[in-house]
């Protein structure tokens, strides 16, 4: 799990999160509405809301690109859940929520991080 999670407002530009996600070298981002989760945005969302005459241009604001049903988990859930979620619903991270606050979020690439971490410590 990766935390603190950087998040973004929902009233944040496209081209704002865009370039957050890039400085920060991130491929979600989870959208707060008053300290709460409401979305994700992903990679996959701003390739959805490219503008049709010059992709580069990004349109509209992070709540009209977001995907607003989040799939999350708590601290004390097993690696095998999370994963089991991540795939079930095929997203690429997960929010991880205690007691209604973002503490992190967990993506394929910690999934896979662990795994490779827990093979070379068994070599």
């Amino acid at each position: 799990m990766s935390a603190p999670a950087r998040t973004v407002s929902e009233h944040a530009s496209l081209a704002e999160a865009l370039q957050m996600m890039r400085a920060g070298r991130l491929h979600h981002l989870p959208v707060v509405r008053d300290g709460s989760v409401v979305g994700v945005l992903s990679e996959r969302d701003f390739q959805m809301r490219l503008h049709p005459d010059s992709p580069r241009v990004l349109t509209g604001c992070v709540r009209e690109a977001m995907t607003a049903a989040v799939h999350a988990v708590t601290p004390s859930a097993s690696l095998e859940e999370a994963a089991a979620m991540l795939l079930a619903n095929e997203i690429g991270c997960v929010p991880v929520i205690e007691e209604g606050a973002l503490v992190g979020i967990l993506t394929t690439r910690d999934v896979l991080q662990h795994i490779a971490r827990r093979r070379r410590a068994r070599a």
